[in-house]
């Protein structure tokens, strides 16, 4: 299950950082943050399909709490739309999708 976030809007040589917790259930009804100690994540942003900047990824895992940053030195050469995404590893190793947000970077 992967959710796809609305667009954001982001200015060459601003750091992007989106703050986000996991939680259970759904939009309408959500459940208990989900503990995430153990998993992997990796956010990267990219266009037409290729990496072109790979971000950090930390957590506070039994919180269900996700924080994604790219620098400002990583906005810098961008410019145009893109796609961050953001994937994770479970424990049994499973890879999947958790986020795909589209971004318009502006000079």
């Amino acid at each position: 299950m992967s959710v796809t976030a609305p667009k954001k809007t982001v200015y060459v040589g601003d750091d992007l950082i989106l703050n986000l917790v996991w939680h259970s259930g759904t939009k309408k009804t959500p459940g208990p943050a989900i503990d995430v100690t153990g998993y992997t994540f990796s956010a990267t942003i990219v266009k037409n399909g290729a990496t072109v900047v790979t971000g950090t990824v930390t957590t506070v895992a039994d919180e269900g709490k996700i924080k994604v940053a790219f620098s400002e030195g990583q906005t810098q050469s961008l410019n145009g739309s893109y796609e961050v995404r953001l994937r994770y590893t479970d424990t049994n190793g499973d890879t999947s999708m958790l986020l795909i947000m589209p971004i318009e970077v502006k000079q």
